[in-house]
């Protein structure tokens, strides 16, 4: 090999260490604080709640909406709901309630009630806080969690007023999943295949095989993003590597004309 195509190795080699690099610097941890919250528990269907985390210099934002299905199937109907923020979390309370004896948590009574979150860039949800409350005589947090990517503007209003259950599904496209939870305050995985989407759903379970009511409100939400910009040290490899590359490619296209007279 050529001492200019031993240098191109080498400064491919740096470039594409660096990429690596950067993915790394890229993963960032956000935990958004969902508590703390004493709104009334009813209100305006169709409301929104607007929530920021941080992680280094490096800014997540997130809008949640609260929803409601008439049925888990293809005959159930989705309906924009109040979205409720109180002291343990947030809750929904669906048309059918008045938020009265707890109804004003995300459960599965009467309707299947369920959050939307949006972000502003794709994430993976790690984890959430559920603290469970007692409806129709059981205490349970079964969950339902879906993921999928969408063109909709994080900051605006999904389109799933009035729509099928089929609309719904479509939206998250990633599909669903049912989270088996317990009579107690819990914290656990919600996206243990580390899916990536930019809507997610989060709910009282859609396939209740128990049959216990879940009735619940959900906080400390754990998100794995990505951060805005690499290290300054990551960056420096980078203009090094694509640097050294260029100089290598200059090198091979310099060419030796030589004449006979």
């Amino acid at each position: 090999m050529s001492l200019v195509s031993k240098a191109a190795s080498v400064a491919c080699a740096l470039a594409l260490s660096a990429g690596a690099f950067v993915s790394s610097a890229q993963a960032a941890t956000y935990v958004f604080g969902l508590t703390g919250g004493s709104s009334s528990t009813s209100g305006a269907d169709a409301n929104s709640r607007t929530f920021t985390a941080t992680s280094g210099g490096s800014t997540l934002k997130m809008r949640v909406t609260g929803w409601s299905l008439t049925s888990a199937t293809q005959a159930g109907v989705v309906q924009d709901s109040y979205l409720g923020f109180y002291s343990s979390g947030l809750g929904v309370t669906s048309g059918d309630e008045n938020g009265s004896g707890n109804t004003h948590t995300a459960d599965n009574q009467n309707r299947y009630d369920f959050f939307i979150l949006q972000f502003d860039q794709a994430v993976s949800l790690v984890s959430g806080k559920f603290t469970p409350f007692s409806l129709g005589n059981s205490l349970d947090t079964d969950a339902t969690v879906g993921f999928g990517t969408t063109n909709t503007p994080w900051n605006s209003q999904p389109a799933l007023n009035n729509q099928s259950f089929a609309t719904l599904s479509g939206v998250f496209n990633g599909g669903f999943s049912t989270l088996t939870g317990g009579g107690t305050t819990n914290t656990r995985l919600l996206n243990p295949a580390a899916n990536v989407g930019n809507i997610w759903l989060v709910g009282a379970a859609f396939n209740n095989a128990d049959r216990k009511v879940d009735a619940f409100k959900f906080s400390t939400l754990t998100v794995s993003g990505s951060s805005a910009v690499p290290e300054p040290a990551t960056w420096a490899m980078m203009i090094l590597g694509f640097g050294f590359v260029g100089a290598a490619m200059r090198r091979r296209n310099v060419q030796t004309n030589v004449s006979f007279g």
